[in-house]
């Protein structure tokens, strides 16, 4: 944690409302990122992005003086996300046929693989730090990584795989009609 932000922390443990609205402004846009790329509905993520907060809030004397108040804040938006996600009965609606892929393939991780995919792959996150945020071992957070940047690449493949075999079936009929004189 930087001097500065741990002087805001124990200035907000002590009651200054502006150091917390401070450590707010600078966590927020991170939290908020995580949220809408876990569940993908902005108006559930914007309501765990406020129970985070408030959350963080009422339990600031419980924060360890070594934990970075963001880790902290996103470990919180993480275990909220994680208990939506489990659970939903429905899935979001993709925007994009490369959203739907990705979609489809981080549906057949783990909840932890994908968190720990998204927190390294789409946050950029370094492994300790997605190990402090999840209180796991680096070493459990990298064959979590490991494990769903396997998964997904083998999707990829088998999507690669798919797509050839379509094109050469599609070439094949266009082969068939244009020799049966069907073509336009």
């Amino acid at each position: 944690m930087n001097d500065d932000e741990a002087a805001l922390v124990e200035r907000a443990k002590a009651g200054d409302l502006l150091s917390f609205a401070c450590l707010f402004e600078d966590s927020e846009p991170a939290v908020l990122a995580l949220c809408l790329r876990l569940l993908r509905y902005e108006g559930e993520a914007r309501l765990i992005v406020e129970d985070v907060f408030l959350t963080a809030f009422r339990h600031l004397g419980s924060l360890p003086a070594e934990v970075r108040f963001q880790h902290w804040v996103l470990r919180l938006a993480a275990h909220r996300c994680l208990f939506v996600i489990r659970a939903r009965t429905d899935r979001p609606e993709p925007t994009t046929e490369y959203s739907s892929q990705l979609d489809a393939a981080l549906t057949t991780l783990s909840v932890d693989e994908h968190l720990a995919w998204v927190l390294h792959e789409v946050d950029g996150q370094p492994l300790a730090a997605i190990a402090e945020i999840l209180q796991v071992s680096p070493e459990k957070v990298q064959q979590r990584f490991h494990r769903a940047r396997s998964a997904l690449g083998r999707l990829a493949d088998e999507g690669a795989d798919a797509g050839t075999d379509q094109r050469a079936d599609q070439r094949t009929r266009r082969a068939a009609d244009d020799s049966a004189g069907l073509s336009d």
